[in-house]
């Protein structure tokens, strides 16, 4: 059960960080644009130590550092995974913003 928790977990972060950057890149009104990135990061925050936990149980529950190595590295791991998922997002929903625009001007 923890293996399909993980998985779930980081498709979802992975996912979350991928609607953060379709948001970005909307033309909407300030306060909706920012309502909505809130909802959207809020998840994350939870998402994030939760992945975290579920690889800890997943590996055994190793006590002392192990279990600090564990959780951080994986932390880390699903932050960075997500980070570059929104950066790839916000740089194709950019291009197709532009394309957009060129073809309408």
């Amino acid at each position: 059960m923890p293996v399909i928790l993980t998985c779930l977990s980081f498709i979802s972060v992975i996912l979350l960080f991928r609607g953060l950057a379709w948001v970005e890149a909307k033309m909407w009104p300030e306060v909706g644009k920012h309502l909505l990135l809130l909802t959207l990061g809020l998840p994350c925050l939870f998402l994030i130590p939760f992945f975290a936990y579920e690889v800890w149980l997943a590996t055994g529950l190793p006590p002392d550092f192990g279990a600090v190595y564990i959780m951080g590295g994986s932390a880390a791991v699903v932050t960075l995974f997500g980070i570059m998922s929104y950066l790839s997002g916000r740089r194709s929903y950019l291009r197709q913003k532009a394309r957009s625009l060129n073809i309408r001007g």
